[in-house]
């Protein structure tokens, strides 16, 4: 592994396959593999900061042949328990390839992205344990350090009522 980047002790990366996604060098299918395997290293990452235990997040990557599929976690998996098993293909319809469920919003956000970029491998997202209850709270952030004022000249509030996302145009 010393000729490929450090892959966060998962195990489930593959040195030449890493290598040649890297370079470009990669057959489709070494890279849809290197893909899944990133996906699978990014979703136990992030269940190792305890993020995404409540379904708040989603990770996706696009499928390297069929770009305008996507692949993402089964629902119903702990992110930090992901597998290269509980990766489903979701086509442009939201439909899964082969059967399974997935978090519906998920695709909704996720999709409306990948579709406005195709450069984007791809796409991430989580609400951090504390970012959660704050934008509960509808409040904006006071200046009571100079880090925060970044986040007030021109900066709203967005009160919505509702939380998720419930169809292809809300994630737009």
């Amino acid at each position: 592994m010393a000729d490929s980047y450090p892959v966060w002790r998962s195990g489930i990366a593959s040195e030449g396959a890493a290598a040649r996604a890297e370079t470009g060098s990669a057959s489709v299918e070494e890279l849809r593999a290197h893909r899944k395997r990133m996906l699978v290293t990014s979703y136990r990452l992030f269940g190792a900061f305890g993020w995404g235990s409540l379904g708040d997040g989603h990770i996706t990557a696009r499928d390297p042949e069929r770009t305008d599929a996507m692949w993402l976690i089964r629902y119903g998996v702990p992110f930090h328990r992901t597998t290269l098993d509980d990766l489903v293909l979701v086509g442009p319809d939201g439909r899964v390839e082969g059967g399974g469920s997935i978090n519906m919003t998920a695709y909704y956000i996720h999709a409306p992205i990948h579709e406005a970029r195709p450069d984007a491998v791809a796409v991430a997202h989580t609400h951090t344990p504390y970012a959660t209850p704050w934008a509960a709270n509808v409040e904006p952030f006071r200046m009571i350090c100079q880090e925060a004022t970044a986040t007030v000249d021109g900066r709203e509030v967005d009160v919505v009522e509702e939380v998720q996302a419930p169809d292809f145009d809300a994630g737009k």
